[in-house]
């Protein structure tokens, strides 16, 4: 699973080498989300220096109006242009994510001593 959090850009190893025989310079990856089907396709560029791991940036800000929550991705081959070469090489989910976490509000002025009555 990929875990993207906003206002960031992300570092993403991928195993595309797998599938397909020498790796490529560009991947196409659609990422949709499960309940909305808003869908964003994103051209990276593989920035490793090893042929049996691809690794792409994934600049956030591209999912910008977009929900938070799960998304499947797919990703493929591609060319500086963003068309898609082959099938598809790998398939997944991605759980993108607030940058700021929740935290709830804590009250500490209540008492805890409480009188209990039987009847």
């Amino acid at each position: 699973m990929i875990i993207l959090t906003r206002g960031n850009t992300e570092v993403v190893y991928l195993t595309l080498s797998e599938y397909q025989g020498s790796p490529s310079a560009y991947y196409l990856i659609n990422f949709t989300n499960r309940l909305t089907q808003d869908e964003v396709e994103l051209v990276v560029e593989n920035i490793s220096d090893n042929d049996n791991i691809q690794k792409v940036e994934i600049d956030v800000s591209e999912f910008e109006g977009k929900d938070s929550g799960f998304y499947t991705y797919q990703v493929w081959a591609s060319n500086v242009g963003g068309s898609k070469i082959g099938s598809v090489l790998e398939s997944g989910y991605m759980d993108l994510r607030n940058s700021s976490t929740f935290n709830p509000t804590g009250y500490s002025e209540q008492s805890n001593n409480f009188k209990a009555y039987n009847g």
